[in-house]
C-alpha cells in the first residue's frame, strides 16, 4: 500500500468512526471472549457509564443481570449462526 492509499484508508476510518459515534443506536464490538472492545457513545449512555473505558474489557455478565446477559448471549449466538442481524429490537 502506498502513502496515498494509506491516507485514504485513514480518512475513511475517521469518517466511519465519526458516523458510528453520532448515530443514536448502540454500536459495539466484542472479542471472541465476549468482552467489549469498542463501544459508541450511545452504548456508553445506555450502560449508564461515564466513559468507554468503564465498559471496555467487560462482558454482559459484568454489566447486566444474569437473565439479560443470557438473552444477549443467545442473541449473539443466533446472529453468528444465521448471519442475520436482529433489527428493530426495542428495550
Amino acid at each position: 500500500m502506498d502513502d496515498g492509499e494509506l491516507a485514504k484508508l485513514a480518512r475513511d476510518h475517521q469518517r466511519l468512526k465519526a458516523f458510528v459515534e453520532g448515530v443514536p443506536d448502540c454500536v459495539f464490538f466484542k472479542d471472541l471472549s465476549h468482552r467489549y472492545v469498542w463501544v459508541n457513545r450511545a452504548m456508553v449512555a445506555r450502560l449508564k457509564s461515564s466513559t468507554e473505558e468503564e465498559v471496555l474489557g467487560k462482558t454482559d455478565g459484568d454489566l447486566f443481570s444474569e437473565m439479560r446477559a443470557k438473552e444477549a448471549a443467545d442473541e449473539e449466538r443466533q446472529i453468528v449462526e444465521t448471519g442475520n442481524p436482529i433489527n428493530q429490537k426495542v428495550e
